[in-house]
């Protein structure tokens, strides 16, 4: 039994099976994928959404992933700290050979999980896409790794030799701006309908279409992983599709037996199941 518990004017605490633990333990313990009307702008936002997408999706089946992620990000902050006193002092530029190595090795992990990762999803968002676009479109997503335009990296090998020649390469560049220009946390995701850019040429309707077709694919994946559906939680993300794409969603979650919460403010938006259970939120006070 995993429990937040969250009490006025102090942390909030973590419980599983009666053990106090931390947010580091929580990755794995149990697996859950969150639908909200922000992630109806994972293709056109900023980057650093489609990032956060892909790396919450790995943390989730690999703590190991996770625990590079958080060593990577400790890198990197050490780093630009370096950089900006590298400015004020030039002496100090050898000590970046050895913050250089680790980074690359760490960014190589990362990047090699993260093209695995989205490799997978790719191809699972395809099968559903061509479903939901009643077999008119072909969803393509790929992994964008910043400033590599070249034949694919596909090994840990060829992403380590890539980072240490990268980061040698716009040293002086990173010296003069005091923050590191290469690595996993300038990467991208990019989204192809019949490939064609859907960020720049897809219509609202392509864009959400796509965003759903993605989300239904993390179920598969991560129940292809972990063995079993997670635990699926919409915030009021019914009232933003349309009537074919709410039906379609409902359909395959229904069939699918997928645990899922969602939160809504008309009911009138849910279709008669036998499963379903409503409940009502007033003034703080919950009813079935």
């Amino acid at each position: 039994i995993l429990k937040i518990i969250l009490k006025k004017n102090k942390r909030k605490e973590l419980n599983f099976n009666g053990e106090i633990i931390k947010q580091k333990d929580l990755p794995g313990l149990l697996t859950m994928i969150l639908f909200s009307p922000e992630d109806l702008m994972l293709i056109k936002g900023s980057p650093l959404l489609r990032r956060r997408f892909i790396d919450i999706e790995l943390s989730q089946i690999s703590r190991i992933y996770y625990n590079e992620l958080v060593q990577y990000n400790r890198l990197l902050l050490q780093r630009n700290n370096l950089l900006k006193k590298i400015r004020e002092n030039k002496k100090l530029i050898p000590m970046l050979d050895t913050w250089d190595e680790q980074i690359a090795k760490t960014a190589a992990f990362i990047v090699e999980k993260r093209l695995r990762g989205i490799e997978k999803l790719s191809k699972l968002a395809q099968k559903i896409h061509y479903e939901i676009s009643q077999k008119m479109e072909i969803l393509n997503i790929r992994y964008n790794i910043h400033n590599y335009k070249n034949e694919a990296l596909n090994s840990f090998d060829d992403l380590f030799n890539f980072y240490i020649k990268a980061l040698s390469k716009y040293r002086d560049n990173d010296i003069y701006r005091g923050s590191t220009s290469i690595g996993p946390h300038r990467d991208d995701i990019d989204f192809f309908i019949n490939d064609i850019s859907l960020k720049s040429f897809g219509s609202q309707g392509q864009q959400r279409s796509s965003v759903l077709s993605l989300k239904l694919a993390e179920l598969e994946f991560l129940k292809l992983e972990t063995g079993e559906y997670p635990i699926l939680l919409l915030d009021d993300v019914m009232s933003e599709l349309d009537t074919r794409r709410r039906e379609n969603l409902l359909s395959l979650l229904q069939d699918n037996n997928v645990q899922t919460l969602i939160t809504a403010t008309d009911i009138n938006l849910f279709n008669a199941h036998p499963k379903n259970k409503f409940f009502k939120v007033e003034k703080g006070i919950v009813s079935e």
